[in-house]
């Protein structure tokens, strides 16, 4: 080989390198540089940890209001719970009362029979009086005549 073919072959190579290198300086170049004060800097810190601070805030929040809403779960359990007890119960009290009034319907209906017969003996043993009463009179009647 002579030094014109070297010489082409190595400038060959030469720009093959620098093609495969130009991309990679040209993408790296794209991003922009900033510089920032040590201030900025220090403000950025500072509301960095504020937003820190208030994500920590946050998750203790939130995990109070799922206590607290695991609380009111189990109360509104109870007192559904509770309240079926009193439905049962009021039922219960219901059908005793009904039974209870119609006892008392029944009781009511036998005192007027009752009541219907004592004065209907009672107006009997009024007539058989009063009929005693005119015998009397009359045999009375009878012997002082």
């Amino acid at each position: 080989m002579s030094k014109k073919n070297l010489l082409i072959a190595f400038i060959i190579i030469l720009l093959s390198l620098l093609w495969f290198l130009v991309p990679v300086t040209s993408c790296s170049a794209a991003e922009p540089v900033y510089t920032i004060t040590a201030t900025e800097l220090t403000n950025l810190e500072i509301e960095l940890n504020r937003a820190q601070q208030a994500i920590e805030n946050s998750k203790s929040n939130s995990a109070t209001l799922k206590k607290q809403l695991e609380a009111s779960k189990q109360a509104l359990a109870e007192a559904k719970e509770q309240s079926q007890k009193l439905r049962e119960q009021l039922e219960a009290s219901s059908i005793t009362l009904q039974q209870q009034q119609t006892q008392l319907e029944s009781a009511n209906e036998s005192l007027e029979m009752l009541n219907k017969e004592v004065r209907q003996e009672q107006k009997n043993l009024k007539r058989q009086r009063d009929i005693a009463y005119i015998v009397a009179v009359a045999c009375l009647y009878i012997a002082v005549r």
